[in-house]
Order: C-alpha cells, then structure tokens, then sequence
C-alpha cells in the first residue's frame, strides 16, 4: 500500500476522506500512512475499538495535544435540545482555534470507525 500513501495523501489535501476496509487489520498501513503524513501536518491516531473513545474525548485529546487546553470544551451546555448541538459547538470552536494558532493540517486517523463510543 505505501506505493498509494502519494495519491492518499493528494485525497486528503482535496478535503476527501479515505476509508480502509475488508478482512484484516488495517493498522500497520494506517500507521505507517500516519508517518508518511506527519512530514506534511499534525497526525492523530485514534484507537475506535477502545471502549472509553467517543467524540467528546476525540475533542478533548485535540485541545489537549495540540492546543494546550486553550479550548473550554469540558462543558455542554445542558439548555441545548438536541445533545448533537453540544458536540457541534466544540467541533466548530476547535477547528477556529486550531485554524488560528497552527499553520498544519490536523489528520485524525481512526481505527475501527464503527467502535462502540464512535
């Protein structure tokens, strides 16, 4: 696959997703992807299987890593009707700091997308 990671990584700089699948684990590849990619941005793995991982941690592990907790994303306001709301506030308020204070694209790598908390 590594002969591939060059037009993966043409898909991501499109604003394009790429999902891996079939039999097998695909976390050696996306390992050595994720390598391949931190020469041209911020890399994040997430382990999906992991039971404890859901958006709300997914937010909190960016704002802690790569923004120094300088997003308040620990509360939701709990007025909110829709709980979905909550979540699209601290994804729209990352991605503005993110913007502001890195010049790198971020790549979240996630393995087993379909895990419990995702």
């Amino acid at each position: 696959y590594q002969t591939q990671f060059k037009e993966w990584s043409y898909l991501l700089s499109t604003k394009q997703s790429i999902l891996l699948h079939g039999l097998g684990s695909k976390k050696t590849v996306l390992n050595a992807f994720g390598e391949a990619l931190s020469n041209e941005g911020d890399v994040l793995n997430i382990n999906g299987y992991d039971e404890d991982i859901d958006l709300n941690q997914l937010f909190n592990y960016i704002d802690q890593i790569f923004l120094d907790s300088r997003v308040s994303v620990t509360t939701i306001d709990n007025s909110l009707r829709d709980p979905s709301d909550g979540l699209i506030t601290k994804a729209v308020s990352i991605a503005k700091k993110f913007a502001s204070m890195r010049s790198r694209p971020l790549f979240i790598l996630i393995h087993t997308i379909d895990g419990v908390g995702l």
